[in-house]
């Protein structure tokens, strides 16, 4: 869902886009990166009409200890691979699995 933002603008430069690799390229005023970003990585936001720069969204470490359902989770693997030892290797392979499946994505807290 596209949520409705005011955008204040500070500056404003036209820029000839080159190529790099193949593909198009811009360089930025290292004033203005230094500005907004604290490290050496961006986000690239595209919408309809514009394509914008933004400094990386942090993604809040995963809690564990906090989460109820973990603690659950842990006591049936453990009962599982204690009576069905055979399944332990399952068990690893699904979770490895499921890893690699679920790999860069952000889960949201509802």
């Amino acid at each position: 869902m596209d949520t409705l933002a005011i955008v204040v603008e500070y500056e404003r430069k036209r820029v000839k886009l080159g190529k790099t690799g193949g593909s198009p390229s811009v360089v930025l005023p290292k004033a203005w990166v230094e500005s907004v970003v604290d490290g050496s990585e961006v986000d690239l936001v595209r919408s309809e009409h514009r394509i914008v720069i933004e400094a990386p969204r942090q993604a809040p470490e995963p809690d564990f200890a906090n989460e109820p359902a973990f603690g659950a989770f842990l006591d049936l693997l453990l009962r599982e691979t204690i009576m069905q030892p055979p399944l332990t290797k399952q068990t690893a392979d699904l979770l490895a699995r499921s890893a690699k499946l679920t790999a860069g994505i952000k889960l949201d807290d509802d």
